[in-house]
């Protein structure tokens, strides 16, 4: 977007986004480290707000006061606002009442946006009706997966890559790209992983989950106390250029998120050329539409991601034809139809503000 417009990138001061607002930088895009909760981080958010002609957020978390204060400090500014919802989704769990009061609270919060983005399908019935959103003004850009950084590899670079990141006799790998949160339910694959070590195939399948997060401590112990050492390791954070390599090298992918929007991280692995074993949350079902690109299980469900994943380790030609196809339907979802359409909006909201 930068070549197209002046472009400031406004984001919070907290050190695990230091890496990433050090690339932006080094792109020539100016970054402005804030926090708009204290009274002078958002004095200063609404003098940066008024320099825009049109101020983009992403709501990419559940609860957000970030979030919240930027979508006032527009309002404030007055300055026209384009909201994307990453994690539109059912809420189930909240009930009722809390439902209601959720899609009151939404609405008041980012009533005033002058367009909502849903990024799927699925997104865009949701955000009407679950978040009190008006409908005219929610319209849907899918997102996107960079089809030059991840593509399928074969023959000797990945046999190479295999060697080196997991070792001669690694077998099935299973690899997870995921924050180490709630969301991602990597609970549950450490039980699956434990089901599968119990119950076979032999030797199990094993599985690198890649990602850092509040959960870290948590999932280590998890993995201490069934003895899944040698089967579950979690890598950590890598610099995002490891990243394709590491999906390359890999069997399966699997993601056993709790809720999602659409996940760039399967779209990288299917993009990559892999099956994806995934669940069923709102995004997956464009992604994942039907058995021949993938697998999708009930989130929660241990034992059913278990059995999703023995099916695949124990196929090489399913694996194949199975990541095969979905490298070929995730190349709908380009980044450049992304940007192409979220370019266009941007201009459009700036030139009638």
């Amino acid at each position: 977007m930068a070549a197209q417009a002046a472009v400031r990138v406004v984001c919070r001061p907290d050190p695990v986004l230091d890496e990433w607002a050090e690339r932006i930088e080094t792109a020539g895009i100016e970054v402005v480290r804030l926090s708009p909760t204290t009274p002078r981080g958002f004095v200063r958010l609404v003098q940066l707000v008024r320099q825009a002609d049109v101020v983009h957020l992403t709501l990419a978390s559940r609860e957000g006061a970030y979030q919240v204060m930027a979508a006032l400090a527009c309002r404030a500014g007055r300055r026209a606002l384009v909201c994307v919802h990453q994690l539109a989704r059912e809420a189930d769990d909240l009930g009722p009442m809390g439902r209601r009061f959720r899609a009151f609270a939404l609405g008041a919060a980012y009533g005033h946006a002058r367009r909502h983005v849903a990024v799927s399908a699925e997104g865009r019935r949701l955000l009407p009706g679950r978040a009190g959103l008006d409908a005219a003004r929610v319209v849907q850009i899918n997102n996107g997966v960079d089809l030059d950084r991840f593509s399928p590899s074969a023959g000797g670079d990945r046999q190479a890559l295999r060697r080196r990141l997991f070792g001669a006799d690694a077998g099935v790998v299973c690899c997870t790209v995921a924050r180490l949160s709630r969301q991602k339910g990597l609970d549950v694959l450490i039980e699956a992983a434990a089901r599968l070590r119990s119950a076979g195939p032999e030797p199990p399948p094993r599985f690198y989950v890649i990602g850092d997060g509040e959960l870290r401590a948590e999932l280590d112990r998890m993995v201490a106390d069934r003895d899944l050492g040698s089967v579950v390791r979690l890598v950590g954070a890598i610099p995002p250029d490891e990243v394709p390599g590491w999906l390359a090298a890999s069997d399966v992918f699997v993601l056993p998120s709790y809720y999602e929007g659409m996940s760039f991280a399967v779209m990288e692995a299917m993009a990559s050329g892999l099956p994806v074993v995934v669940t069923r949350v709102s995004g997956t079902s464009q992604l994942v539409p039907d058995g021949d690109r993938g697998r999708v299980v009930p989130p929660g469900d241990a034992d059913a991601l278990a059995t999703a994943v023995r099916e695949l380790a124990a196929d090489a030609g399913l694996r194949a034809r199975l990541g095969a196809q979905a490298a070929e339907h995730v190349r709908r979802f380009s980044w450049e139809a992304c940007f192409a359409g979220t370019a266009a909006l941007l201009r459009d909201v700036a030139a009638t503000a």
